[in-house]
């Protein structure tokens, strides 16, 4: 539920409201762009495009609302990794402490650092923002903002691991018309940073926060966490 500046309490029609705007506006993403000797290229998909960030073609839904994993090769290439991580550190696996310290097999990695990938998450964020800014109603810039975060849930799921930062390590990009910079600023616990700005637009809202990140395991799952603030 939402409760507006009066005190009113939104139930159901104002979630549905959230539910149709996701499926209406699916393809308002943008592709992240590098930075690199101060050329910045900004790229919007067009209605109907597919962006590839996504990489849609490696999950398909199942039952419960659960993704099913579709890239045979990716899984072929992981195979063998619980017994490498059970033989490395067969005490956290087993008492389910964390494994973000502990070394893994190259053959599960991304080429991506892990700061890139959290800038990747915002890709939703320039078209959300832009809505929000259109109208004075503090309800419906929530209402914007919070269709802007449910929506990015699915860029986080992906099999392979990107790489961890060093302390100090940055990142910067551009995602619409918006600068993006990213720094790891713990290494334990590893926790990263993150700034977003229009530098063309001094009246546009600057997007401040961090989150922590931790893995845990089981006998037979990993559980991953985040944990962190976003300030608009």
């Amino acid at each position: 539920m939402l409760i507006g500046k009066d005190g009113e309490i939104h139930h159901v029609a104002e979630i549905d409201y959230i539910i149709k705007d996701i499926l209406k506006h699916q393809n308002k993403s943008f592709k992240l762009k590098r930075i690199r000797e101060d050329k910045k290229e900004v790229i919007e998909c067009e209605e109907g495009e597919v962006n590839d960030t996504f990489l849609a073609k490696d999950f398909d839904i199942g039952d419960h609302s659960s993704l099913i994993y579709l890239n045979e090769e990716t899984v072929r290439n992981q195979r063998g990794v619980l017994l490498y991580l059970a033989k490395k550190i067969g005490v956290n696996l087993l008492t389910g402490k964390s494994i973000m310290n502990v070394s893994l097999p190259i053959k599960i990695f991304e080429s991506r650092s892990h700061l890139e990938k959290l800038a990747s998450e915002f890709l939703f964020l320039p078209f959300y923002l832009e809505k929000a800014m259109s109208t004075k109603d503090p309800l419906e810039r929530i209402k914007a903002m919070a269709t802007w975060y449910i929506i990015s849930i699915q860029l986080e799921p992906q099999m392979m691991k990107p790489f961890n930062p060093i302390l100090g390590e940055t990142f910067q990009s551009m995602i619409g018309g918006y600068d993006i910079a990213c720094e790891q600023i713990s290494h334990h616990p590893p926790v990263s940073a993150f700034q977003i700005w229009n530098s063309q637009d001094p009246n546009s809202p600057i997007v401040n926060g961090k989150f922590e990140f931790e893995a845990n395991t089981g006998f037979s799952k990993v559980t991953g966490l985040k944990r962190g603030e976003i300030d608009i």
